[in-house]
């Protein structure tokens, strides 16, 4: 009987697995037969079962593919060079002329996929009848960061490098942004009247009050990218700087320019700092200094809301046929343009994790891809003075007084300057202090190292020779204490480095 159940199992088992038939199986009785059937007709459902959920999520599968609810990309379709063509087609978009109108429906229709707050055209207080492009992507939070370029161009220009190009750019990085939720909202401004000395943005921003002005955490403005002749170089990012109400010089902080760099780097493209070839010095330049060349982010620099230019032009770099007719689509570049709406989408994503805007600091210099904030600067000059310090009290021991008051003197300057101008004093003075630690010496590398300490002050004058007779810089406002300080560290320092004094090497 045990061996009988034994084999009426294995046989249902078989069913369910195999489907064996009941005919090739031999020793079994007819009550045995029947509970074998029924226990075949039950597997048989069960089968049948299981193919129709497996065939219910193949059809499942194959509709969400066919109409995804979320697609890879959303409105794919939507790419920087084909907004710039559109815009580049109406002509020359002057402000106030018919093209200018056409160039903002075209605006509209390609930001119409996305889900937006506060889409616009706002006028403002000028002579001239002012239209600027607003729109706002939500965030979760509260805070806002601007995403900028402008739509108009000079009377005779279809205006495709400067700056259908930033306005592409913008508005394709503005469809890359919604499709990941931020805590910032990202508002687009397409200004109008940058080429009758920034209008737009003046207007713009003179309707802010203080409340909305501290609202704003940072200011992106693509200025002339995706340049066909920049392909294979580095993008640059231009800290232009601007005069503030009361005068005096004011800057883009460091922690933006940090962030922005840091936001290129994620994506692979390091950038340059204000000149590809030159940066250290363009850098100097616009400390003592104002471009000829202006951009929409100096209105805000001037109220100290932070703001930054991303560009495909260095400082030194003319705009060529920017204000031309040859200012054609056929000098972008796509591939170009793309690169510059994945790193711009980067860089408003990196500034999104911030919670607020963070210490503003206008002294650093970006040196090696790093920025040196002023703490950075200070430790550097604060080593060198102690070592200042040790080395030539032991050199000028057993001096005369003389000698000891022009070291004291050297020492007071070179301190007052790190501390007063530190971005300059790290270029133009730290050399020179380096070189008084070195061994004296006969006279022949006495006067080597005098020609080698007085070298960079001597290029930053040079440099601003050189911009002013080619335009770059529109006028010199060079800090009077900084350089003056500097000036007298730079006097003391080569005269230590000519005198004998005592032999205490």
């Amino acid at each position: 009987m045990i061996s009988r159940l034994g084999k009426l199992d294995t046989l249902s088992g078989n069913l369910c697995r195999d489907s064996v038939p009941i005919a090739r199986v031999k020793g079994v009785g007819w009550a045995e037969e029947l509970v074998v059937r029924k226990k075949e007709s039950h597997c048989h459902g069960r089968v049948a079962g299981e193919r129709r959920y497996i065939h219910r999520g193949l059809l499942v599968v194959l509709v969400a593919w066919l109409f995804p609810l979320y697609p890879p990309r959303l409105a794919a379709e939507i790419s920087a060079m084909s907004i710039a063509e559109e815009l580049v087609a109406v002509g020359p978009r002057s402000t106030g002329s018919a093209a200018h109108a056409q160039a903002l429906q075209r605006v509209r229709e390609a930001l119409a996929p996305l889900t937006l707050a506060e889409v616009r055209v706002v006028g403002g207080a000028s002579e001239e009848p002012l239209a600027t492009f607003e729109a706002v992507l939500p965030g979760r939070g509260g805070g806002e960061i601007l995403l900028t370029a402008h739509l108009d161009t000079v009377a005779h220009s279809p205006g495709a490098l400067d700056d259908a190009s930033g306005c592409a750019v913008a508005i394709a990085a503005l469809h890359d942004l919604a499709r990941t939720p931020l805590s910032h909202s990202v508002r687009l401004l397409l200004f109008d009247g940058e080429e009758l000395g920034l209008q737009g943005s003046r207007s713009w921003l003179n309707e802010l009050d203080a409340e909305r002005r501290a609202d704003i955490l940072a200011v992106i403005n693509l200025e002339m990218v995706g340049a066909r002749g920049a392909r294979g170089r580095r993008p640059v990012v231009v800290p232009l700087p601007a005069q503030g109400p009361r005068g005096g010089q004011r800057r883009p902080p460091g922690w933006l320019v940090h962030a922005v760099l840091r936001g290129l780097d994620t994506v692979g493209w390091p950038a340059a700092v204000a000149d590809r070839r030159h940066s250290i010095a363009s850098q100097l330049l616009l400390r003592v200094g104002y471009p000829a060349r202006g951009a929409d982010s100096q209105p805000f620099v001037r109220v100290r809301i932070p703001a930054i230019v991303l560009t495909d032009l260095s400082l030194w770099e003319d705009k060529g046929a920017g204000h031309s007719a040859a200012d054609g689509v056929e000098r972008l570049d796509p591939a170009r343009l793309e690169r510059w709406t994945t790193a711009t989408a980067a860089i408003v994503r990196r500034l999104d994790a911030l919670a607020g805007r963070p210490r503003g600091e206008e002294e650093y210099l970006v040196l090696a891809g790093r920025v040196w904030l002023r703490r950075d600067i200070y430790w550097v000059g604060f080593a060198l003075w102690v070592l200042l310090l040790l080395v030539e009290r032991r050199r000028w021991q057993g001096s005369v007084a003389g000698a000891r008051r022009r070291v004291s003197l050297f020492r007071f300057s070179f301190l007052a300057a790190a501390l007063v101008a530190p971005s300059l004093a790290m270029v133009l003075l730290y050399p020179m202090g380096a070189l008084t630690l070195l061994p004296r010496g006969g006279l022949r590398w006495q006067r080597g190292k005098l020609a080698v300490g007085l070298l960079p002050i001597a290029g930053l004058l040079l440099v601003c020779l050189l911009a002013l007779l080619r335009g770059t810089l529109a006028w010199w406002s060079p800090p009077v204490v900084s350089l003056t300080l500097i000036g007298v560290a730079l006097a003391t320092g080569g005269a230590l480095l000519l005198r004998a004094g005592p032999a205490a090497e």
